[in-house]
């Protein structure tokens, strides 16, 4: 059996890449020795061609000083830039939690600017080399627009290193750590669900019939006599990713039925199945082994959740700074309520979305695979389960929280999930009478419950 789950495990690759802190300086190092080489190149053949004098630097020496400089400069900058970004590490995983420092860093321009640092100062170094080699050769050759190019750089890493500091007092900041987290949901809501739902797609029960429609040919599947096998995980761990086109290749193959048990974001350990398979027949041991091995690969399996194929992190990580909010230690409702609103936002623009129905077939159209689907209502219990649950205390929170279901209300088109938000709705309200309200927070709380009330009915 081939090997499956490349592209899955590549972009899984290619995330943390982007989320880390070490391969924009590495990249920019890397880069520092072909622009080094070229503007000395660049210097050769315009001093060949126009004999262009000491416009710049006088001499070796001057030189030498001068790239010594701006290299020593930039160094001492990057031990700033390391100490704030520590600093303000510790500051947004105290607050707002670790599990925000994925998206921290990656919209963080500190590694741009460490990066461009240590590039110059290798730049520097280079050059620095190139002149103390070339001296014993010919002390009239000084590389002056290799030089101009190292004090640029070392201007233009003291304007970025403003640019920082700026942009490190922003995000630190509740709201736009949030609209971050945020605006990746948004994308996942885009990349995963992309199709608008459209009258075709709702049965006459006002239910989505891609959500409602058993398939012919696995029910007719389940009543045959097939043997079936559990594929258990390799290690321990959340999802990251499935593969399912491999997946759906390797059981065409071999003429399978494979129907997964988890989907990104869920742990799994040794006890947890991944997959059944159904297959016609008896398979023997080993060939269930091999099959086993081979839907491995199409399993990335990390130590954290990624937003990739699950967008129920980015829930979560929304969630985590509402209820690190709502906390008695912390005590910032505001925080919470702009989490609020973010999720209402994001969760309306999913409600007119249609959702895939998780089966995937063959070049024969025959049933090969067959994912676990993401339901609407567990993404509202993501969303807004806990922070009910941690602010009903806060008239504020409560009254919000009804607010983001009027908004979600608004976009949705199907039963199910107008009922999906009614019980969340009577749940809230459950919380917000079993505080003792005062009067005047239970009129602005019923009417906005009208509201809710005549957009579901």
């Amino acid at each position: 059996m081939r090997e499956v789950g490349l592209k899955t495990r590549l972009l899984t690759i290619f995330d943390g890449f982007r989320e880390s802190f070490w391969f924009r300086p590495t990249s920019y190092c890397i880069l520092a020795f072909p622009v080094a080489l070229g503007m000395l190149q660049v210097d050769e053949l315009l001093s060949a061609a126009a004999g262009h004098g000491a416009w710049f630097v006088r001499d070796a020496s001057a030189a030498q000083k001068t790239l010594s400089f701006v290299s020593g400069t930039v160094i001492t900058l990057m031990g700033i830039v390391l100490s704030i970004t520590l600093v303000t590490i510790s500051m947004a995983s105290s607050q707002f939690g670790s599990r925000l420092l994925r998206g921290f860093l990656a919209d963080s321009i500190a590694d741009r600017l460490f990066g461009l640092l240590m590039g110059t100062s290798l730049y520097c170094f280079i050059i620095l080399q190139q002149i103390h080699l070339r001296e014993n050769v010919s002390s009239a050759f000084v590389p002056q627009f290799s030089i101009a190019a190292a004090v640029v750089l070392g201007f233009g890493s003291i304007g970025m290193l403003i640019w920082f500091v700026h942009d490190t007092s922003l995000s630190i900041q509740a709201p736009r750590l949030i609209a971050n987290v945020a605006a990746e949901l948004d994308s996942a809501v885009d990349r995963l669900f992309p199709d608008e739902l459209t009258a075709d797609d709702i049965n006459d029960r006002g239910f989505p019939a891609t959500e409602d429609c058993p398939d012919s040919r696995w029910t007719d599947a389940q009543d045959q006599s097939l043997s079936t096998f559990d594929i258990f995980p390799p290690a321990d761990g959340y999802i990251e990713g499935i593969d399912l086109e491999d997946l759906t290749s390797v059981a065409a193959n071999d003429d399978l039925v494979i129907k997964l048990r988890q989907r990104p974001g869920h742990f799994v350990c040794s006890t947890t199945p991944l997959a059944t398979v159904f297959c016609g027949g008896q398979k023997s041991t080993e060939f269930q082994e091999q099959l086993s091995g081979t839907i491995h690969g199409a399993f990335v399996i990390g130590t954290r959740r990624i937003p990739r194929q699950d967008i129920g992190c980015c829930i979560v990580e929304i969630v985590e700074i509402a209820v690190r909010a709502l906390s008695p230690g912390i005590n910032n409702p505001f925080a919470a309520m702009n989490c609020i609103d973010r999720l209402g936002a994001s969760l309306a623009r999913l409600a007119s979305r249609r959702f895939p129905t998780g089966r995937h077939y063959d070049s024969e159209d025959h049933l090969r695979c067959v994912a676990m689907p993401v339901e609407f209502s567990g993404l509202l219990d993501d969303a807004f389960s806990q922070i009910r649950q941690y602010g009903s205390g806060s008239v504020a929170v409560c009254i919000r929280l009804i607010e983001a279901l009027i908004m979600i209300a608004k976009g949705c088109r199907t039963q199910d999930r107008s009922e999906a938000i009614r019980q969340h709705a009577d749940a809230i309200s459950a919380a917000f009478f079993g505080s003792t309200p005062a009067d005047i927070d239970v009129q602005a709380f019923q009417r906005r419950w009208n509201r809710l009330r005549d957009l579901l009915d």
